[in-house]
């Protein structure tokens, strides 16, 4: 039967001849049943497309050409025979739109634009439950969506797309020019007090939220923090030692400018000695200590007070869990440090939406609270000292750049596109076939990132709420009113995502079983160091910032997989509701905890990912010594998978 499709050629509506194509076959039957069903069994389609094939198998098998109204007829035959009626009227109807659009529209692009217009006109007649407003987003959405394809996407990355090649990521986004994510600089130079640094943290995440499609960081956290506590103690210091000195009547006796003096030098709040000079005897000593304890005490609940409206409001002004914030810990031993992230774990809710990312080893004091707010709350670890790189909820990070200095705070992820690594291994069984295949949708999906780019450099900053202005961003001060921001996104970074790279290793080794051993590992890490190789090519010769990543988007992954299992049938490899990420295979393997923890560690040098390990039962001791190892397995970022 292959040979007869090696041969056929699609003879065009424009007359224009090209190869036979099962994949568009597939995908057209697919569309078929997601515009009837909201969910439905992928096996159904490969059932259709099966039959499809079969048909014109046996009546082209002498025939070098085929027209595609005849593929389309053989489609709705098959529909109509296996007994899919309202997927056959469907298909029918939208037939009949199609070429009643193409005689009005003589652009092609045109033609293909109003297809949105069908689409929202599906939506209002299905969505009973959806309110006003919330359809207005969903309409807007959509729009935005087939715009995008119909006049900004190039032919070759469109097509690349609707096959399932390529994903590109919020695709919905495109047209409006958003970036996806952002490390964001929140110094706040001017502001000295914790209650205004919180109210403006807040205020600037929601109209960020608004600017970007994706997630944000406030990296060093606890640090920029640390000096508006310590105005706050100095202020509040200085309030509770005059009062208690009024109430005992000694106020009178002893110099309180001096005092006001010495406590405006402060630059730290665990030294309670530094009045001594001024304190002759052991009644204003004493009276000093419980100053001291009440400011204390103040503090810790000023700080309470602010993290709980911090969490209460973001969590409530967040209106999606993929547009996440990601809140970083330094987590020091200082005194001063571990009140505030004491305070900061003990309001944490449990929330997909806000993120923490903490700083940890054997030293930290409050290791007790971080595991057991771990098994409720998000927590990531960081294990690396290098206080300047941070990741972001899913293990994409911005850290080196061909443009400027290495650092993460201030850089953006302008945009991102997944290659489905799974359809390349199931079209290409041989190794060097693979990397060959690899290597050029790699240049696909780097024209997809480019041709956004494009689009987003473009823009100006007045086109943003406030991502271009109050230095969230590096060298946003340099930019003039009405100015492009493309010197600013030049700093960022593009995501050269990828899924499906264990299923495409079973799928070179022809391993029936998913139990990863040395042998698969291997393999993986040689087809991610190709990816980052050629990353490193794409940056230098683009003098853009290209990061290979694996993908953990649901979305994305199921999509993908969907596809495939609709072209390919269910295969065993990928006989599953979505792609899933290398930890995952590395975790249900039968290697050792130390040989797991090496993996992810090798893995994770040459792509953005997360070290996910699988815990149960941890207590203390046992999170100690896990820490222990996976600072020795020099892991740098990870998480505990308590639901493994």
């Amino acid at each position: 039967m292959n040979d007869v499709f090696k041969d056929l050629v699609v003879v065009k509506r424009s007359g224009q001849r090209v190869t036979f194509n099962g994949t568009k076959v597939a995908i057209a039957i697919d569309k078929g049943f997601e515009s009837v069903y909201d969910t439905y069994d992928v096996k159904d389609v490969n059932k259709v497309y099966e039959a499809v094939l079969e048909t014109i198998a046996n009546d082209y098998k002498d025939r070098k050409t085929i027209n595609v109204e005849d593929i389309q007829n053989i489609i709705e035959s098959c529909l109509k025979k296996l007994s899919y009626t309202d997927v056959y009227l469907s298909f029918s109807e939208y037939r009949l739109r199609r070429a009643r659009s193409r005689e009005v529209f003589e652009i092609k692009s045109q033609h293909k634009f109003v297809k949105s217009l069908e689409k929202v006109g599906y939506l209002a007649r299905s969505a009973n439950d959806k309110k006003p407003n919330e359809m207005i987003d969903r309409f807007a959405k959509i729009i935005s969506k087939e715009f995008a394809t119909s006049y900004l996407i190039e032919g070759k990355v469109e097509k690349g797309l609707e096959e399932g090649i390529i994903y590109l990521n919020d695709l919905r986004s495109y047209s409006i020019g958003n970036t996806s994510s952002a490390h964001l600089n929140i110094d706040f130079d001017g502001i000295r007090n914790t209650n205004d640094f919180i109210n403006e943290v807040i205020k600037v995440v929601i109209l960020v939220k608004q600017d970007q499609y994706k997630e944000q960081t406030l990296m060093n956290f606890d640090t920029i923090l640390k000096p508006r506590i310590i105005n706050d103690y100095k202020r509040v210091l200085l309030e509770e030692f005059n009062n208690s000195l009024k109430v005992f009547g000694i106020d009178t006796f002893i110099n309180k400018n001096k005092i006001k003096e010495k406590i405006s030098y402060i630059d730290n709040i665990e030294d309670k000695t530094f009045l001594d000079s001024e304190l002759p005897n052991d009644v204003l000593k004493n009276i000093f200590n419980i100053s001291y304890n009440n400011t204390i005490n103040r503090l810790n609940k000023l700080l309470k007070n602010n993290f709980d409206k911090l969490f209460t409001i973001l969590e409530s002004s967040i209106t999606s869990n993929y547009k996440k914030l990601v809140i970083c810990l330094d987590n020091d031993n200082s005194f001063i440090g571990n009140m505030i992230v004491n305070n900061y774990l003990d309001s944490l809710i449990s929330s997909e939406k806000i993120i923490t990312n903490i700083y940890i080893n054997e030293e930290n004091e409050n290791l007790n609270k971080i595991l057991e707010k771990s098994k409720k709350a998000h927590l990531n670890f960081l294990f690396d000292d290098n206080k300047s790189l941070n990741y972001f909820s899913n293990g994409e990070r911005v850290y080196e750049n061909i443009n400027g200095n290495e650092s993460s705070k201030g850089r953006c992820i302008n945009s991102a596109s997944t290659i489905n690594l799974a359809r390349i291994a199931l079209q290409n069984s041989n190794l060097k076939d693979f990397l060959n295949e690899l290597d050029n949708v790699m240049e696909l999906n780097k024209n997809a990132l480019l041709g956004r780019y494009e689009v987003q450099a473009n823009k100006v900053k007045e086109n943003y709420n406030i991502l271009f202005n109050k230095g969230l961003l590096d060298d946003v001060d340099k930019l003039e009113d009405n100015q492009k921001v493309r010197k600013i996104l030049r700093n960022g970074a593009f995501i050269m995502g990828f899924t499906g790279m264990a299923e495409a290793v079973l799928l070179l080794t022809d391993k029936q079983d998913s139990n990863l051993t040395d042998v698969e590992f291997s393999l993986i890490l040689k087809i991610a160091k190709a990816i980052k190789n050629k990353c490193e090519r794409i940056t230098e010769e683009a003098k853009l910032n290209f990061i290979p990543a694996e993908i953990y988007d649901e979305e994305v992954n199921r999509k993908l997989n969907q596809i495939d299992k609709s072209i390919f049938g269910i295969k065993k490899v990928i006989n599953k509701p979505k792609y899933e990420p290398v930890y995952k295979f590395i975790n249900a393997s039968k290697l050792s905890l130390e040989d797991k923890l090496k993996m992810l560690s090798s893995y994770q040098d040459v792509t953005s990912s997360i070290a996910k390990v699988s815990v149960k039962d941890l207590d203390y001791k046992k999170f100690i010594n896990l820490i222990t190892k996976i600072k020795e397995a020099k892991i740098k970022f990870g998480v505990l998978d308590y639901d493994n």
